[in-house]
């Protein structure tokens, strides 16, 4: 068994583990408090597991759950209950309910006989709401919390309390836990415009400095507790530039010189005037010359529909379309409507994560926009955007500009912008029989911004089908 120390506790959850970073001293005193179904009996299963595995045993106490059907639920989020309890690492006792001030000497008689045999580092009562709802007295209350005060010396290690909060309720209804307690988590959910939000209010944490009091997180089979936290900026290493990748085009090249492996593009195009050839066809052609793999993320069309554009785009670049195809990690069309944002940043990080693009498109996110509260959204695509970046992915957001404010803030947020506007063309006859031909505004980090237009935008469509016909070449000849 490993020597106990400090950094050894931990939450078990990344996004607090990244968050407090040993802050879960010994001789600590938790305190979760929160509504029905918040999930507060998943997140102290998830504290007792995680430090369990490493060496640290663990007495769990439940007046409400039984052992199977905890052992079962917490399976189906990657927790292998039984398995720890036949290491002897795991002790789960079922409590039974005794009323009056009678239950602090049956919960003593009950923890001290598991001591001795057992000898627990982490605590966990789920929950302490019987007990003080039980208590009759003055007295039998004080007991109560020193005898959790006192509990955390006896064991040297981490005490966990799980109390509930009545639906509508804000405050702690007993507030001798909270004033014993070293660290209070209240975990909430709310419904917001018909979808479920959960909050996770840190609302005392001794030793640590506090500077976010909500973080939003969620609960996925197979993963558990998620939670949502803003990455630091000094964790998040520069742009990786051991590959320059290299545009379709010289045009592109001499406007976008410097490309590389977890770079941020914003590519806007009028919601009128949507394109296949300006928007699909380079990001194919980047794609296949620089021997990437893309994901394609869509708030619009299906995984059908995406993919059979890939098809018409690969065709027009002289690309086999099957073959093109193969250059597609993943598809992925997502209604935003049908979850929070935090919701769907989880989603589309745990898909990334797991397929391991090159490159990955966000097509239509105006469809996420429209349907979020803005303040919430751009925080959250800040902190995508870094996470992306750190794990050197190229992010390309494929916008219709909705408005010049949604433009603008997206385009603060990207190292690339390229916008596709229409001009007039020609002047020499009537109105009605104008035509329009695109222009491209290429502005970069570090660069000029250029415009692109009439016969190098011609010349750059052309040469880029010539250069995939010869890197389809070169791959037959290999």
């Amino acid at each position: 068994m490993s020597k106990h120390s400090k950094e050894d506790l931990a939450f078990g959850v990344e996004g607090l583990d990244s968050l407090f970073p040993h802050s879960l001293s010994e001789e600590t005193t938790l305190l979760i408090a929160g509504h029905p179904g918040a999930g507060k009996t998943t997140f102290a299963t998830t504290i007792c597991y995680k430090n369990a595995s490493k060496g640290k045993p663990c007495l769990y106490l439940s007046f409400q759950e039984n052992k199977e059907k905890l052992f079962s639920q917490m399976s189906k989020y990657g927790m292998n209950l039984k398995d720890l309890e036949e290491k002897k690492l795991l002790k789960f006792v079922r409590l039974p309910v005794v009323a009056g001030d009678e239950v602090i000497k049956m919960l003593s008689d009950i923890i001290g006989d598991a001591f001795k045999k057992f000898k627990p580092k982490i605590f966990v009562l789920d929950s302490a709401t019987p007990i003080s709802e039980s208590l009759t007295s003055s007295v039998g209350r004080s007991i109560f919390q020193n005898f959790f005060y006192d509990l955390t010396k006896a064991i040297k290690g981490l005490v966990i309390l799980v109390e509930e909060l009545p639906l509508g309720m804000v405050a702690l209804p007993n507030r001798d836990l909270e004033f014993v307690a070293d660290v209070v988590i209240l975990m909430k959910h709310e419904v917001m415009g018909s979808l479920l939000v959960r909050k996770m209010e840190i609302r005392k944490f001794r030793g640590a400095p506090l500077t976010i009091a909500e973080l939003p997180f969620s609960i996925k089979e197979r993963e558990g507790l998620i939670v949502f936290t803003p990455l630091k900026l000094e964790n998040v290493p520069p742009i990786r530039k051991e590959r320059k990748l290299k545009p379709p085009c010289k045009a592109l090249e001499r406007v976008i010189p410097n490309l590389y492996p977890g770079t941020s593009i914003l590519l806007a195009v009028p919601p009128h005037a949507r394109s296949l050839l300006y928007e699909v066809i380079p990001l194919i052609a980047i794609t296949v010359l620089n021997d990437l793999r893309m994901g394609v993320i869509s708030y619009r069309y299906s995984k059908n529909e995406i993919l059979d554009y890939i098809r018409m785009a690969s065709n027009y670049l002289g690309i086999p379309s099957e073959k093109g195809i193969k250059y597609i990690k993943f598809a992925r069309g997502i209604n935003p409507t049908a979850f929070s944002p935090e919701e769907l940043l989880h989603l589309e990080n745990y898909i990334i994560v797991k397929k391991r693009p090159d490159i990955v498109v966000f097509h239509s996110p105006e469809a996420v926009i429209m349907s979020s509260d803005s303040q919430t959204y751009y925080r959250l695509l800040y902190n995508q955007l870094l996470r992306l970046r750190s794990e050197g992915i190229i992010t390309v957001r494929l916008t219709s500009v909705i408005n010049e404010e949604s433009f603008l803030r997206q385009a603060t947020l990207a190292e690339t912008v390229i916008r596709v506007n229409y001009a007039k063309k020609g002047s020499s006859v009537r109105y009605s029989e104008i035509g329009i031909e695109p222009e491209l505004y290429v502005w970069q980090v570090g660069t000029e911004p250029k415009i692109l237009s009439g016969n190098t935008l011609n010349e750059c469509f052309r040469e880029i089908r010539l250069n995939i016909k010869r890197k389809l070449s070169d791959l037959q000849r290999v």
